[in-house]
């Protein structure tokens, strides 16, 4: 199941891919990692880990979990997927092997309120912390 690649980049391991899986869309967009509104890889890790989240993007809602092992679920009305994540260089990064997000995306996110929100505009809202695998 756990088939992501990692490459090593400036001591770092993260996935070498494009936008976030969350968004349906397959979209990517260039942020710049230095940029003050991005999360830091230790802000991503604590907003994301053991958290359940509803994602919205345009029309499309998702159900999406994000499990400290680096394990994500993902659940949607076009199909659901497991995989895995991980936060590197203030970008997180997902790989599904299947489903409707297959493949590998990343993304910068950035926080307004309790919402946080990918780089393509996706909006992530916590229902749920502390969720066990």
């Amino acid at each position: 199941m756990r088939k992501a690649l990692f490459v090593l980049l400036n001591g770092r391991r993260r996935l070498a891919v494009g936008a976030i899986a969350i968004a349906a869309t397959g979209t990517a967009v260039a942020v710049a990692a230095s940029d003050p509104a991005n999360l830091s890889d230790a802000d991503l890790r604590a907003a994301l880990e053991n958290t359940r989240f509803i994602a919205f993007k345009d029309a499309l809602r998702a159900e999406v979990e994000f499990f400290e092992d680096g394990a994500i679920y993902f659940r949607s009305p076009f199909g659901s997927a497991e995989g895995e994540w991980v936060a590197a260089d203030e970008t997180v990064c997902i790989y599904f092997d299947e489903g409707p997000m297959r493949g590998e995306t990343c993304t910068t996110l950035t926080r307004e309120s309790q919402t946080l929100i990918a780089n393509d505009g996706t909006m992530l809202i916590s229902i749920s912390t502390s969720i066990e695998p």
